[in-house]
């Protein structure tokens, strides 16, 4: 029990820290106005045919978007660059909460940080569209207008949507799945920056984990949907999966088990990484 407390006392720091960071702000300042001129077709269709859209479906539409993943994702990578959190407050924590429950603090904040970008980019959508915004369990006209028609390309829209997981999947059902899959993703890059960081005792992760978002990029450009597999950022994007009408995309199932079998690798690397902590910036020091 006093392990736990220790955890969450290191949770707590590092979360406190990091809402402070400069990058933060000026990370969700970019998103802000890149989510806004984004928006700026669907807001224009909306308001000639005074319409609303549904918050969910809009949202998971957006986070399918391979740009908007790489640009999301690089912004996100940024916060997490420095990971683990290393100061001289930190050294003095590690002494007294000792390693455990040090890296397991680390580990956590990487996991719920990641949430609440989420979370905060939903906010930010809300903040820009919210006169046309509706939060029930269907998917409205426009969406359903919107994936049907080429109605969208006379606005310039910026965002696609899809009919195949709309045909199966009530929109906060396909909601909740594209966060966690999408939250893995994510997740598991930002634990790739903390284990590369550890082992190269420098920052060089995010080039790794700007790498894999690249990537994602990179199969949406005429890739056999085979190598799908190969990506875990594509993995989490819906449009990408098979949803019984398209044999050649990776099922749910075997997104979700390479995905969460690489997040759960991470995390079991990040753990066993984290115990040279200590050594290692006592050493970097010296």
């Amino acid at each position: 029990m006093a392990d736990v407390r220790r955890s969450l006392n290191c949770l707590i720091y590092s979360l406190r820290k990091l809402a402070i960071n400069p990058k933060c702000i000026i990370v969700f300042a970019l998103l802000y106005i890149h989510m806004k001129d984004s928006y700026q077709g669907l807001i224009g269709f909306l308001a000639d045919y005074d319409e609303t859209i549904n918050a969910f479906g809009l949202f998971i539409n957006m986070i399918s978007d391979p740009h908007f993943v790489m640009i999301a994702g690089i912004g996100l990578m940024l916060i997490f660059s420095d990971a683990p959190f290393f100061d001289d407050a930190q050294q003095y924590i590690l002494i007294r909460a000792k390693k455990g429950p040090w890296i397991a603090g680390q580990i956590f904040c990487v996991l719920l940080a990641t949430a609440v970008y989420l979370l905060i980019m939903l906010g930010i959508q809300h903040l820009i569209l919210h006169p046309y915004l509706t939060y029930d369990n269907q998917w409205g006209r426009a969406i359903h207008t919107l994936s049907r028609t080429d109605l969208g390309d006379n606005y310039d829209l910026l965002v696609g949507f899809h009919r195949d997981y709309m045909r199966m999947w009530s929109v906060r059902r396909c909601f909740a799945l594209g966060m966690i899959l999408r939250w893995g993703a994510y997740a598991t890059c930002a634990l790739i920056i903390f284990i590369i960081n550890i082992l190269s005792t420098s920052k060089a992760g995010i080039f790794a984990a700007i790498f894999i978002l690249l990537f994602d990029l990179f199969m949406d450009f005429g890739v056999s949907a085979t190598f799908y597999v190969l990506s875990i950022s594509s993995l989490a994007r819906l449009p990408l999966l098979n949803m019984g009408t398209n044999p050649y995309f990776p099922r749910v199932e075997l997104a979700m088990s390479v995905l969460w079998g690489s997040f759960l690798v991470a995390v079991a690397l990040a753990w066993i990484t984290g115990r040279r902590v200590d050594l290692i910036y006592s050493a970097s020091e010296n």
